[in-house]
């Protein structure tokens, strides 16, 4: 990625991101909108956006939205696919898991299967490995495999997985062999993990304790893998690798970017600090990186009217509430994950209703009357929040890309061959890339 020509073009466009998504429609943001792109995003018709703007279509483009297309392309990078053949779960193994969890499982594990048999590697160690569904399957596959997780719950529940999957294997051996009349196979323990099969409780960082635990547990050459490692993770599993001689490759598919609290983490290259230095670039904040980690433009793309017309009152909504909050020294505070349910967006009404369920908000009559004012007055622009919403997910991929690239320079920076694929449907799985890297 050329990172001057990425920087300059985010610089210019960064009226488009730079603000918590809730504040879309207050005046200092929308201010800063030039005076052509205003009027375009409120009266371009949706339809017509989606197929001349987010598709490849050019269909009576203005010529200022034609340029912002053409330097899009400009930035975007095209990663290689990953098309090995996947390994299978049996039904006892996928048990508890989503329709996408399974479809990362399989991918991952099957990629990391090709990787360390292209490297010649047997050992993997495996960061923030859950409830160990992953490194069954490279067990399966002959690989000896360290499961290091933090979460003290996850990592008991991964042992007891591992325990009942060898008690279920060793049963089945020996029904197998009293079918075929054999004599009785050799007896072993069924409360015993998968044979190699290792759990550890670690909280992986860039720490002395980690060094620790890494000098004691890998003692051959290894492939050290990690999916979806949120915020700092990534660039300490990098940085770790980088140290140890004993990680031959790395596998790390990162997420929750603007979950980083470490400054250092980005940018991590010196080619990236030293551009953002040069240009002056300040827009790398919490709202930028929270951008480069949502869905892509293939959500976009599957959205019916109605998710759009359900989307654009929810960003609405949840604006003008905003606005209303700021206005009368309201702190707010969502009660759950998603502050909006669908029955929440079929009107203001019912938003208005919901706000003690969803932000423990107790309005009196008054403050109700005010919150409806601020409400009236930004209603007119629902085309224009959903059409904004759209050219965020073209600056997703470019900000996700950014993110990935600057890991990748990174490895570079140390003398290690570094590149990355693509292993996940983005539909089904937004995070789908992966940053390999392996010694010479």
């Amino acid at each position: 990625m050329d990172f001057r020509k990425c920087l300059q073009f985010l610089e210019e466009y960064r009226w488009i991101f730079d603000f918590k998504v809730t504040e879309i429609l207050e005046e200092g943001n929308l201010s800063r909108v030039p005076t052509n792109w205003s009027t375009y995003l409120q009266t371009v018709q949706l339809d017509h956006f989606s197929q001349s703007v987010i598709s490849s279509q050019s269909r009576n483009c203005p010529d200022f939205v034609m340029r912002f297309k053409q330097k899009i392309e400009q930035c975007r990078l095209c990663f290689t696919p990953y098309e090995g053949q996947l390994v299978q779960m049996t039904q006892d193994s996928s048990r508890g898991l989503s329709e996408k969890k399974k479809h990362e499982v399989l991918n991952f594990a099957s990629f990391i299967i090709d990787r360390c048999r292209a490297q010649d590697l047997i050992s993997v160690f495996d960061v923030g490995s859950g409830l160990g569904y992953i490194d069954e399957l490279l067990v399966d596959a002959g690989l000896s495999v360290i499961g290091a997780e933090s979460n003290q719950q996850f990592h008991m529940t991964a042992i007891r997985r591992s325990k009942e999957s060898r008690s279920r294997r060793v049963g089945r051996r020996k029904e197998s062999s009293v079918k075929e009349g054999k004599e009785d196979v050799k007896e072993e323990k069924e409360s015993s993990s998968l044979p190699g099969m290792n759990h550890v409780n670690l909280f992986f960082d860039n720490s002395q304790t980690t060094d620790e635990v890494l000098m004691k547990l890998v003692k051959e050459p290894s492939m050290l893998i990690a999916l979806h490692a949120c915020g700092d993770l990534t660039p300490d599993i990098l940085t770790k690798f980088i140290q140890f001689e004993q990680f031959r490759c790395v596998s790390v598919v990162s997420c929750c970017y603007h979950k980083m609290k470490n400054q250092d983490n980005f940018p991590l290259s010196q080619a990236l600090k030293c551009a953002v230095k040069e240009m002056d670039i300040n827009f790398f904040t919490e709202y930028f990186l929270r951008l480069g980690a949502q869905e892509t433009v293939a959500r976009w793309e599957r959205m019916t009217p109605e998710d759009h017309e359900v989307h654009s009152r929810n960003v609405v909504f949840r604006s003008s509430l905003e606005i209303f909050a700021k206005q009368e020294g309201i702190l707010l505070k969502r009660r759950r994950r998603k502050p909006l349910k669908k029955e929440d967006s079929v009107s203001f009404s019912a938003f208005v209703d919901h706000l003690p369920d969803s932000y423990g908000l107790h309005l009196t009559e008054e403050e109700q009357a005010r919150l409806w004012k601020v409400y009236k007055s930004k209603e007119t622009l629902l085309n224009y929040a959903e059409v904004l919403t759209g050219l965020q997910f073209l600056l997703q991929q470019i900000i996700e890309s950014l993110i990935i690239s600057d890991r990748v320079q990174y490895l570079k920076e140390h003398q290690l061959n570094a590149q990355v694929f693509t292993i996940f449907d983005d539909f089904v799985s937004p995070r789908n890339k992966v940053i390999v890297a392996q010694r010479e």
